[in-house]
């Protein structure tokens, strides 16, 4: 059942990755355009009714030389911000780039479409090899100095999250690891 809910989600995509919360080890996050026959499928496989929360995002790298992607790494942490319309929100999106540009497994994806309901939103996402390297990038001195003009945007940020790679699958190879 796990291959057949993962090939609703063909149409469109190249690769995907699904995650698991540290936070809320119970909880997955993954991607599918086919909604409703993935949770149908899933609720087979688990013989649980599935409460989920639905994001799409092409993931583009935005460190220079970056020697550790998001894609590879078995880690990740993440923020999300809504509805970045008002010219201080806008300040978000450069603070993120210009704090974390050169640190190794920085990644930000601008979502163009995250819902109608929501407009110039983002997802930054961190990579790292571990929890404990994301965490210590937090007690920076560099993340000490960005991090006070981020809680300006405050009202705008959504969500917070540490997440582990639980696998991926790209069209024309195998499933590299389970659910």
């Amino acid at each position: 059942m796990w291959a057949e809910a993962l090939d609703l989600m063909r149409p469109g995509a190249q690769r995907i990755y699904w995650v698991r919360s540290l936070e809320h080890p119970q909880y997955g996050r993954l991607h599918v355009d086919a909604y409703h026959n993935f949770i149908s499928l899933l609720e087979k496989i688990s013989g649980q009714q599935q409460r989920s929360v639905v994001r799409h995002v092409q993931m583009e790298s935005r460190t220079p030389n970056d020697s550790f992607p998001v894609t590879a790494a078995p880690f990740v942490g993440t923020d999300i911000y809504l509805n970045t319309t008002d010219g201080g929100d806008k300040g978000a999106w450069p603070l993120w780039l210009d704090m974390s540009r050169h640190v190794d497994g920085y990644q930000g994806a601008p979502v163009d479409h995250f819902s109608s309901r929501f407009i110039e939103s983002y997802i930054v996402y961190v990579s790292r090899g571990s929890p404990e390297k994301h965490d210590t990038f937090h007690n920076t001195n560099r993340f000490a100095k960005h991090f006070v003009p981020l809680k300006c945007v405050k009202n705008r940020w959504a969500e917070y999250g540490r997440y582990v790679f639980g696998g991926s699958r790209k069209w024309g190879s195998t499933s590299t690891a389970r659910m």
